[in-house]
């Protein structure tokens, strides 16, 4: 059963609302992710939501919005039934594992906000992992994302039109088949749903906390001198070759371009690496 505590706002944001898609099993991050985000954003005065299984949870006195969707289906089922619950055109999305770590320019974030709307798009990134590629109408300070860009669909903290999100949510879809089978499509195809948008510069810098299933070391570290302390019960924190192939990896793919890095894949395959490591796209 679909449950959710509906707040109402007035807010200078007034058609666009924030949505922290996580599950039950990842409760863990909630406090660590909300500590963060009222910390580095109090400027924030809309309305923000935590879609999950069936658990409630209060952060301090903040009026965050519980969607419980029940049983967990896919990833992108389970998004569209937040979704549905959501009275805003707009969502600005994050995961909950998404640490941020420095503060936000509301100012940045009304002006992607604004720009979105006045362009049409579909989308707007604004933690850009990858930034667009294309030069968009002049502008010194928004991209365009094209369908031929290095996953020019993919879960980065950003803006979206409601309506365009649904469109790219498959059903049975996990969160990497949103990413890499709708931007495999797009290269395929040459074509987006919409206006695929990015900030030229990096404007909601974060930390992954969690990979695979465990706590990133960085993550720790960061939470700890911002007073957080983690619970590593559920997810314990990476160490050894682990560790040092997820940083090689993290590396490789920020670091060089994409022809570069398709090339490097296709040698290491050759050479006995798994796809597991070396990943889909």
């Amino acid at each position: 059963m679909l449950k959710i505590n509906k707040l109402e706002k007035i807010s200078q944001y007034s058609d666009m609302a924030v949505l922290v898609i996580s599950c039950d099993r990842y409760a863990t991050c909630w406090t660590p992710f909300f500590s963060m985000f009222y910390k580095m954003w109090p400027q924030f005065d809309g309305q923000v939501y935590l879609g999950n299984n069936n658990l409630d949870y209060q952060f301090e006195d903040k009026d965050i919005g519980i969607i419980n969707i029940g049983a967990d289906n896919s990833w992108c089922d389970n998004v569209a039934a937040m979704l549905e619950k959501i009275d805003k055109q707009y969502v600005m999305v994050f995961l909950e594992d998404f640490i941020i770590k420095k503060p936000i320019d509301n100012a940045v974030v009304w002006d992607a906000y604004t720009f979105l709307r006045e362009e049409k798009a579909g989308y707007y990134r604004l933690s850009t992992n990858p930034r667009g590629t294309k030069k968009y109408n002049r502008s010194k300070t928004h991209r365009q994302i094209t369908p031929l860009d290095y996953y020019c669909v993919n879960t980065s903290a950003g803006i979206w039109n409601k309506d365009i999100l649904k469109q790219l949510l498959h059903e049975g879809y996990s969160a990497w088949d949103f990413e890499i089978k709708n931007s495999k499509q797009a290269n395929a195809e040459d074509r987006l749903p919409a206006i695929f948008l990015s900030s030229i510069k990096n404007q909601i810098k974060i930390i992954n906390a969690i990979t695979s299933g465990k706590w990133m070391p960085k993550a720790v570290r960061f939470l700890k001198k911002n007073g957080i302390v983690v619970d590593t019960s559920e997810f314990p924190i990476m160490r050894g070759i682990q560790l040092f192939k997820v940083k090689a990896k993290y590396a490789i793919s920020h670091m060089l371009p994409l022809w570069l890095k398709r090339f490097i894949k296709r040698i290491l395959m050759k050479v006995g690496f798994r796809k597991q490591f070396l990943g889909e796209y």
